[in-house]
């Protein structure tokens, strides 16, 4: 139980706030000169924060144009549930009848989307649909080549699906009809999404963690555990016993918590606190100031 007088130091206050969901998709500076982007679309699914960025016809990645290329950043609500989602469509890949709903589900939405914005003009229809056998990248990520034959002729899509913490990155790029796509395209528009998502994802502490209460032999102290970049997901805490000039600085056993409770041996002494934020992908480490000497 927290005693009255250190009441008030039960709403430490921590500011980790996720990445903006525009850095987590492509850019067009990750394109050659000439890339615009046709649409974005922040919205919800299924409870989660989307972000959808379309870029026009004639986009280049390596010297082919394509066209079109479409990039989304879905944030879930933490790590587990995004590998879960990443694990499921993975799953979905890893069957033939699960590829081919996939895939006509991908094919449907693309004529969807070039007969909208004919406005009536022309008539696109789906023939065929054919996809390929999923390429796992690495842990988290994943390659499904895909092909659509249609009335004007046939369309090639690469799709690629990154994991990383608690996001997943999804991106399509769609040759034109009856065009080449090669993976030199997306292997550097991969390239380009795990870094953003790699420096997106970074832990950094922006503002040091401060120390609030009175340092006196009896009392309870906190932390505030200051802001934070990279979205950290969880933070551990070490107390230490440092010199009247908050120097030479020894742990304290068993002091892990966001509270220390001063102690007779601290009488003398200053105290800080360092705490590490982390998540799926790094750490980093915030170290507060010294308290005034214990009396």
């Amino acid at each position: 139980m927290i005693a009255p007088a250190t009441a008030a130091l039960a709403a430490v206050r921590v500011s980790t706030p996720p990445p903006p969901l525009a850095s987590l998709v492509l850019a067009p500076a990750d394109l050659r000169p000439g890339a615009v982007v046709g649409s974005q679309v922040t919205t919800s699914y299924d409870g989660r924060e989307l972000l959808l960025r379309t870029f026009k016809p004639g986009a280049r990645i390596t010297d082919a144009p394509l066209l079109g290329a479409v990039s989304a950043a879905v944030l879930d609500p933490d790590t587990p549930t995004a590998v879960a989602d990443y694990k499921e469509l993975n799953g979905e890949t890893q069957t033939t009848q699960g590829r081919l709903l996939l895939a006509k589900q991908w094919a449907t939405d693309f004529v969807k989307g070039i007969n909208a914005a004919a406005h009536g003009k022309s008539k696109l229809t789906l023939e065929h649909t054919v996809v390929g056998e999923p390429v796992e990248l690495g842990p988290s990520t994943l390659r499904l080549p895909l092909m659509f034959k249609t009335s004007r002729g046939t369309i090639r899509m690469i799709l690629e699906v990154v994991q990383a913490d608690r996001t997943l990155s999804i991106l399509e790029l769609i040759s034109p009809f009856n065009g080449r796509l090669g993976t030199l395209d997306a292997t550097k528009a991969l390239a380009a999404i795990q870094q953003h998502l790699h420096v997106a994802f970074t832990v950094s502490n922006t503002t040091p963690p401060t120390i609030s209460g009175t340092p006196t032999q009896g009392q309870v102290v906190a932390v505030d555990e200051g802001d934070w970049a990279g979205a950290p997901s969880t933070f551990s805490y070490s107390w230490a016993r440092c010199d009247a000039a908050g120097a030479n600085c020894t742990p304290i056993a068993g002091a892990t918590t966001n509270r220390y409770s001063v102690d007779p041996a601290d009488v003398g002494s200053t105290i800080r606190v360092t705490v590490t934020g982390a998540n799926s992908l790094s750490s980093q480490q915030g170290v507060s100031a010294a308290t005034a000497v214990v009396g």
